[in-house]
C-alpha cells in the first residue's frame, strides 16, 4: 500500500514538472511577444536621468542645480525587461537547466527565481 502511494506521488510530481515546463515555455512566448509588441508600439517618450549634489563644507552647505545626464527611453527599456524575462523562462525549459531546476524544486529551493530577480 505504501509503495503504491509512493509511486502515485512520484507520478503526480512528474506530471507537475511536465506542466511546469510547458508553463515556462508558454510564459516565455508571452513575454517575448509582449517585448516585440512594446518595442514596435512604443513612442519616443523618455525620462531624464539627473544628478543632484550638495556642495560646500561644514557650515557652508550649498545646493548645486540638478544636472541632466541623459534621457532614458521608456519603451525600449520595458521591452528589454520583458525580453530578459522571456530568456529566463526559455532557459528554465531547456534540457540541461530544467533538470537542475527540477532537482532544486524537489528540495524546496528555487535558485532560478533569485537569479532572474537579480
Amino acid at each position: 500500500m505504501a509503495n503504491k502511494k509512493a509511486k502515485q506521488s512520484e507520478s503526480n510530481q512528474l506530471q507537475t514538472f511536465k506542466k511546469l515546463r510547458v508553463y515556462n515555455l508558454v510564459m516565455g512566448s508571452f513575454h517575448l511577444a509582449q517585448s516585440i509588441l512594446i518595442l514596435f508600439l512604443s513612442n519616443n517618450f523618455s525620462l531624464p536621468v539627473t544628478t543632484n549634489f550638495i556642495g560646500g563644507g561644514p557650515g557652508g552647505i550649498t545646493f548645486k542645480p540638478p544636472e541632466m545626464l541623459f534621457d532614458l527611453p521608456i519603451g525600449p527599456m520595458v521591452a528589454i525587461f520583458l525580453l530578459l524575462s522571456a530568456i529566463a523562462h526559455f532557459l528554465l525549459s531547456s534540457p540541461g537547466v530544467f533538470e537542475w531546476y527540477k532537482t532544486n524544486l524537489s528540495k524546496g529551493i528555487n535558485y532560478a527565481r533569485w537569479y532572474e530577480y537579480a
